[in-house]
């Protein structure tokens, strides 16, 4: 079955998506902090199977972090809190790269402008 042409909110959203996941490849935003982010896109993005396995590894990621705090809300948390944190984070963020880094270029070659 042939999909429908994209709507405009699918191409904005697979442009969001490239863009977020080119950050994230050149170090310039971490797997832990784009794995929200590309949850919530990956239903904008529109063609995306329910379990879509490149998709899988940031949902993971993101089940596994989402009780850590992101820079946007590090200033709601208690200082020592965060130190407390601080090994756990840098752990997971290793631990997350491993693991997505393939579904993250996979990714971007699935969504990347130039296949929108």
């Amino acid at each position: 079955m042939d999909r429908p042409p994209l709507n405009e909110e699918e191409r904005e959203a697979r442009q969001q998506l490239a863009y977020l996941l080119r950050l994230v490849l050149s170090g310039y935003c971490s797997y832990l902090e784009a794995a929200p982010q590309v949850v919530y896109l990956r239903s904008r993005v529109g063609g995306v199977a329910d379990f879509d396995d490149d998709f899988r590894a940031f949902v993971g990621i993101n089940s596994e972090t989402d009780h850590l705090p992101t820079w946007a809300t590090r200033h709601l948390w208690a200082e020592h809190a965060i130190k407390a944190l601080e090994p756990e984070i840098a752990r997971l963020e290793a631990r997350a790269a491993d693991l997505a880094r393939g579904s993250c270029e996979a990714l971007l070659i699935r969504f990347a402008e130039t296949n929108a």
